[in-house]
């Protein structure tokens, strides 16, 4: 596991293209699925524009990557734990997991907009070019292996005691 912090002008500059990301999107089987997945009700920039740094984290499980949901259900709730530590909005890897309430059953507004997260890709950032200028590493989809790429919209620089709290939690994990 690797954590960057990166200030959002750099991220910007080096990874956002939210056109590419939005024509990933759509080819996805869950498009139009869930709310925090594009295409966005709100501004984008100005959402980005009122934090100044964004805390990545670039995590490889060597394990089978069936067990993705197994991972996130144990990797957003430590991340969304530290929300208010840090003072950020956490960015869950993929679309936002923390209710069943979606598209799929009808809705027109998030019935939890509290609980919703989106992810760096949601928000237009090309993962491949974000792992590689950040992290010199390439987006895989083995299936021995899960990358998971996930992170923080930052308001300040993070303290590094809870930094550190987050860091040591991460490596933790374990079944």
């Amino acid at each position: 596991m690797k954590i960057r912090l990166i200030s959002m002008r750099a991220l910007i500059e080096e990874a956002f293209f939210p056109e590419r990301v939005l024509d990933y999107c759509s080819r996805c089987e869950n498009y139009n699925m869930h709310f925090a997945c594009p295409n966005h009700q709100f501004n984008i920039s100005a959402l980005l524009n009122r934090y100044p740094f964004v805390l990545v984290i670039s995590h490889n499980l060597p394990v089978n990557i069936d067990e993705y949901y197994y991972w996130r259900d144990i990797i957003d709730p430590i991340l969304m734990g530290y929300e208010n530590k840090l003072m950020g909005q956490s960015l869950l890897a993929g679309s936002c997991r923390n209710c069943d309430f979606c598209f799929n059953k009808g809705a027109q507004d998030c019935e939890f907009p509290q609980l919703l997260r989106y992810s760096l890709e949601s928000l237009g950032f090309d993962l491949s070019a974000l792992l590689a200028q950040f992290f010199n590493e390439e987006l895989n989809f083995r299936t021995d292996n899960l990358n998971l790429v996930y992170g923080m919209l930052l308001k300040q620089r993070p303290d590094q005691i809870y930094l550190s709290e987050l860091e040591g939690e991460l490596l933790g994990i374990s079944y």
